[in-house]
């Protein structure tokens, strides 16, 4: 939650200072760290978020082509393995206590940061998929980072059915899937939260 609500506020020069993709790796470390309790969890994210760290590095410090798309599409391969590994502890928890609801809401919160990775791709790889009303987002520099910043914040708005904001999307691929990320959102809420807060109900009940 911190990395949507400060990395946003931050300029070009404060990006330069922490690095443009810090925050990303601090979630990635995280996520990794939370992993220790399996060797076999621990070494698939280590083994993830490694390349995706080093791409990060060249991407600031190199023009080779193409590594900021290799670094992304790694870090998605991770988020989607920690969102798995996550909805799988969740789902398979009989017992639902504060921790199991806050970690539904962990896989929310990882489900936006997957939405802005996969936007950044396309972004990336597609100039001018999507547009601010001053006109097209500057792509990542080859001396940058990976994620396109405005991106990050667009993901949320998209998920939760807020509206895409003042990013708007351009091509028809960027609409199609911004309809997915709006779908993949809510049918979460619909799902899988509402799974969890009946169970603790029901929960309650038994224990009355």
């Amino acid at each position: 939650m911190l990395m949507y609500a400060v990395q946003p506020m931050l300029g070009e020069q404060e990006r330069e200072i922490v690095g443009r993709d810090a925050a990303l790796a601090l979630v990635l470390l995280m996520g990794v760290w939370s992993m220790s309790h399996s060797r076999l969890l621990f070494l698939t994210g280590l083994g993830l978020v490694v390349p995706t760290l080093a791409a990060a590095w060249l991407a600031s410090t190199s023009s080779i082509p193409g590594v900021d798309l290799v670094g992304l599409a790694f870090g998605l391969g991770f988020l989607l393995f920690m969102i798995a590994t996550l909805l799988s502890i969740v789902l398979r928890s009989r017992a639902v206590t504060t921790d199991t609801i806050l970690g539904g809401i962990c896989v929310y919160m990882l489900l936006a940061l997957a939405w802005t990775v996969v936007f950044s791709m396309l972004e990336i790889a597609e100039p001018e998929s999507f547009a601010n009303p001053s006109g097209p987002l500057t792509k990542v520099p080859q001396k940058g980072g990976l994620m396109v910043p405005e991106l990050l914040h667009y993901s949320v708005f998209v998920i939760t059915s807020m509206g895409p904001g003042y990013v708007q999307p351009m091509t028809r691929l960027a609409r199609a899937w911004t309809g997915l990320a709006a779908i993949s959102g809510q049918l979460y809420l619909a799902v899988f939260i509402a799974r969890l807060v009946g169970l603790h109900a029901s929960q309650l009940r038994r224990d009355a």
